[in-house]
């Protein structure tokens, strides 16, 4: 995240897992003002809950939200319920796609292609981590 921000020329934010009982005392690392336009970028994405509550501490500051970035959708509901928060979502490349191509060109067979998306079908989602990048 942080060589997506240099080569941007943006600045970079991260999101504290916990609050520190000394400093600042604030969830938010580095440079953010009001009105500032923040990018969500992260690895990936399952039920868009991390990258939802991030969105909204960086709201909560008064900066904007309206795209997030990951490498990898899993398909398990992320994009429409950032959608409900104005937020939209552009990834990479989605479970089913990386799935497919592994099938296709023979690095899994037909058992394990199955099996994979029978058990995405049936996960609940994963929490992710997430890094944001602001102007």
């Amino acid at each position: 995240m942080i060589v997506l921000s240099y080569k941007l020329s943006k600045p970079f934010l991260y999101i504290k897992k916990a609050t520190e009982t000394h400093g600042r005392e604030k969830k938010i690392e580095g440079m953010l003002a009001p009105g500032d336009r923040v990018l969500v970028v992260d690895d990936l994405v399952a039920s868009g809950k991390s990258l939802l509550e991030t969105a909204s501490l960086v709201m909560g500051e008064g900066a904007t939200v309206s795209d997030a970035l990951v490498l990898v959708d899993r398909e398990e509901g992320g994009v429409e319920k950032l959608a409900k928060v104005g937020v939209k979502l552009h990834a990479f490349a989605k479970t089913s796609q990386i799935v497919k191509e592994l099938y296709e060109t023979n690095l899994i067979d037909k058992r394990y292609f199955e099996e994979i998306v029978e058990k995405r079908i049936s996960e609940e989602p994963d929490s992710e981590t997430t890094a944001v990048s602001s102007d």
